[in-house]
């Protein structure tokens, strides 16, 4: 399980850079798969996005974990420091916090 935290983290980092350039209004396709990222470029999305307040919550992807009469949810960012490792060899080898907003369908 030690050696598979490292890979995971470094991907859920990539994820949220992702959310982040799609909530900041970025184009998606400039992150390169392969490229290390460094926390000073995440963190640089992450003030932008929340610089845009409200309109960048409406950017993100709906999660539709709800009938379409109620309030939609929206990821903000994984919670990577949260995340937990299974011991178990079973299709979910994790469990991922996430932060969510809740919003009127737009």
């Amino acid at each position: 399980a030690a050696s598979r935290r490292p890979a995971l983290c470094s991907g859920l980092h990539r994820v949220n850079a992702l959310l982040f350039k799609r909530m900041s209004g970025s184009t998606v396709a400039s992150i390169a798969p392969s490229a290390p990222l460094e926390p000073r470029i995440i963190d640089n999305l992450a003030q932008e996005a929340a610089s845009l307040g409200v309109r960048s919550a409406q950017r993100s992807i709906h999660l539709p974990l709800s009938r379409a009469s109620l309030n939609a949810r929206r990821l903000l960012r994984i919670a990577v420091d949260e995340t937990v490792l299974l011991t178990t060899r079973t299709k979910d080898p994790f469990m991922l916090f996430v932060e969510v907003y809740e919003s009127m369908m737009a």
